[in-house]
């Protein structure tokens, strides 16, 4: 390519956002459970820039509270049902963005990410991609319950909280914990759950411990991280002695 013409497009009716999920299939989108609010969905841990390593698999399986959705990945789970895809492919999804700066004037960022979504065997059983998809929405519940407590307790900003209180380090948690063994349903699956669950909480102690409370009761949000009423990985087990609250199944 050694050049390029930028046109200001055809005039299509109805709302912008409405338009691109309708037109655009390699967007992924995140839309209220009342189908109102649709926007771009975010991979990464708002201005930190840090990956979300279970980002992918909230598309993977349907939700009530704020379904995730993405032509493109259901078009390759698709594929993979129909066997057309090999069993032991790996597959892998390349999430890109743009930041944009104040009125939107400026780009401050493009982030590019590839995010694994393990075998084509995997995601042509429902069961294995619910599972999946159970643990990544179970980490982002986790880490919502913990900034809102955070910044109950703290009356800090909400950005500032928003920028502490952030689940990182867990990528390699993430990897260990979505093998074909681990999500398949027997053994394995509990076990995988059960580290899937601690390693939240260690991320949920680091994030504390970088963040300190000026209240004797700094100790609170540990409690208010476990989700009430979640859907969290089934088969966990509190672990006790921490000071954390019961842990509903699923």
């Amino acid at each position: 390519m050694d050049r390029f013409a930028l046109h200001d497009g055809d005039r299509i009716q109805g709302q912008v956002l409405d338009l691109a999920q309708a037109y655009d299939p390699m967007t992924a989108w995140s839309t209220r459970a009342n189908g109102r609010g649709r926007t771009p969905m975010r991979f990464t841990n708002e201005d930190l820039g840090v990956l979300k390593p279970w980002a992918a698999a909230l598309i993977l399986a349907p939700s009530t509270d704020r379904p995730h959705t993405n032509t493109a990945l259901r078009h390759a789970v698709e594929a993979a049902e129909r066997g057309v895809i090999r069993p032991d492919t790996r597959l892998r999804a390349v999430f890109a963005a743009i930041e944009w700066g104040t009125q939107r004037s400026v780009i401050d960022n493009d982030p590019v990410a590839p995010v694994d979504l393990d075998t084509a065997s995997q995601l042509a059983d429902p069961g294995q991609r619910s599972v999946m998809a159970t643990r990544a929405r179970y980490a982002e519940v986790v880490q919502g319950n913990l900034r809102r407590a955070a910044q109950e307790l703290s009356g800090r900003p909400a950005d500032l909280v928003r920028t502490r209180m952030t689940l990182t380090n867990l990528d390699l948690d993430w990897d260990e914990t979505t093998g074909e063994d681990e999500t398949r349903d027997g053994a394995g699956r509990e076990v995988a759950n059960r580290a899937w669950d601690a390693a939240l909480y260690e991320a949920v102690d680091r994030a504390i411990e970088s963040f300190p409370l000026d209240r004797p009761d700094a100790h609170s949000p540990r409690a208010s991280g476990a989700p009430s009423g979640a859907a969290s990985p089934p088969g966990n087990g509190r672990r006790s002695g921490q000071g954390r609250g019961p842990h509903p199944g699923c």
